[in-house]
């Protein structure tokens, strides 16, 4: 049928192993994984940057911060509606940073803009290398895409592709943890009446820097790790 691809007598359903990919995904501990990582850490973090900048900035330092929220009775139903607030706002900081680094015409000004050990995966490029691999196993009618690969790697290669899910997750949390302080810069540079400190400054935009570094450092790990699979498999 549509899809299906064959080599060596083996059938295998593109489509279908897509569909069990995501029941996976939604099931399993990677997708646990993920909605930590990607999503709630980096909501926690925007929420308690927020809180700390702008709603209890006056209390001290970080330490003395931290001492006074342990102090506080905090109740379940206040953790799980932090918790759900976190998670939302990691879904639309993961929305934001996917239109910000990961459009064709944002990966080309980065391509020029940054130093190539700052960005230089092409997904396009690493796939050529692995494309005679991938219709080896599936065959020459095998539509060859990086979706595909992900698709088959989930499938036939499980342990390469539990560790490219860990790159997932961490590039995913380094992104949406970027989106957020790109937010929070914009925010206070453009509606605060006071300033930061010189030095908060360079440490926040050193931050910022090495969260999008690791972003783009992880995310080709991922992508490497993913294609390499291939090879991997016999």
């Amino acid at each position: 049928g549509v899809g299906d691809c064959s080599k060596n007598g083996k059938i295998f359903n593109i489509k279908k192993i897509k569909r069990r990919c995501v029941i996976m995904d939604k099931l399993g501990i990677k997708g646990t994984l993920y909605d930590l990582l990607g999503y709630i850490m980096p909501g926690l973090f925007f929420l308690f940057a927020l809180w700390l900048m702008y709603v209890n900035k006056d209390a001290g330092n970080l330490a003395n911060t931290i001492e006074e929220v342990k102090k506080e009775e905090l109740g379940w139903v206040f953790v799980g509606g932090v918790v759900v607030c976190s998670y939302v706002i990691g879904h639309v900081m993961a929305a934001v940073g996917s239109f910000l680094f990961e459009n064709r015409f944002v990966k080309w000004i980065f391509s020029f803009g940054f130093p190539r050990w700052f960005y230089k995966v092409n997904e396009k490029k690493e796939g050529k290398k692995y494309e005679e691999r991938y219709k080896e196993l599936l065959g020459d009618n095998a539509v060859f895409s990086f979706r595909d690969v992900i698709a088959y790697s989930q499938e036939n290669t499980k342990n390469a592709y539990e560790t490219a899910f860990v790159f997932l997750s961490i590039y995913g949390l380094c992104r949406n943890i970027s989106v957020a302080m790109l937010f929070l810069l914009t925010f206070h540079c453009t509606f605060v009446a006071d300033y930061w400190s010189t030095p908060f400054y360079v440490v926040y935009c050193i931050f910022l820097l090495a969260m999008l570094h690791n972003y783009f450092r992880f995310r080709q790990y991922y992508i490497a790790h993913i294609y390499a699979s291939l090879s991997a498999h016999q």
